[in-house]
């Protein structure tokens, strides 16, 4: 029987687990996803390569309990930002400005580091889906100016924030670039 680093066999696995995913991130903003190997992985985590298939399948598995972590606190920080705006252009542009500060001040570096990655189907369709309830305060607010898709227009803003990330990434100012994206998306989702 394996040995355990904790009193229960429940504690251990949570804390094998944190501790993949910790290294995984570690790896992941250094390095990218192309170049993440789960040898480093483990070396990080202190546990052996193949005790990491003890606890997931494959390096998805393990990005999408990166993600798993830290979308909801992307979630959290964003409906902080919209609350207390009533009308639906201020929801947007509160959004666009809680997502881009989210992410200007490191709270996204895992974004950044897969922004440039080729990942594969199964990473971004689970992406996808993760990030529905991260983008609902948006869509909500789209929706009460008319739109018709939301959804769709929202995950298109997203890779327009992501783009105007990237501008403030490579030296541009933030507050010039938050003020570029919000007025482009303002004037392209309000028709009025």
């Amino acid at each position: 029987m394996p040995k355990i680093s904790a009193p229960t066999v429940a504690e251990h696995r949570e804390r094998v687990i944190a501790a993949i995913v910790a290294g995984t991130r570690e790896v992941l903003i250094d390095k990218g996803y192309a170049d993440l190997k789960l040898g480093e992985v483990a070396a990080k985590a202190k546990v052996s390569r193949t005790s990491i298939y003890d606890y997931f399948v494959n390096k998805d598995d393990v990005i999408l309990a990166v993600l798993e972590q830290d979308i909801p606190t992307w979630e959290a920080a964003v409906k902080a930002g919209v609350e207390g705006v009533t009308s639906p252009r201020g929801r947007v542009e509160a959004y666009i400005e809680a997502l881009m500060g989210i992410a200007t001040d490191g709270g996204m570096e895992l974004a950044a580091a897969l922004r440039q990655s080729n990942l594969s189907k199964f990473v971004i369709k689970s992406l996808t889906e993760m990030v529905q309830d991260l983008i609902a305060p948006l869509a909500a607010a789209l929706k009460d100016l008319g739109d018709e898709n939301p959804d769709v227009t929202a995950m298109m803003i997203l890779r327009i924030v992501d783009s105007a990330i990237w501008q403030i990434e490579k030296g541009y100012s933030k507050a010039d670039v938050t003020k570029m994206a919000v007025s482009l998306i303002l004037d392209g989702v309000d028709r009025e």
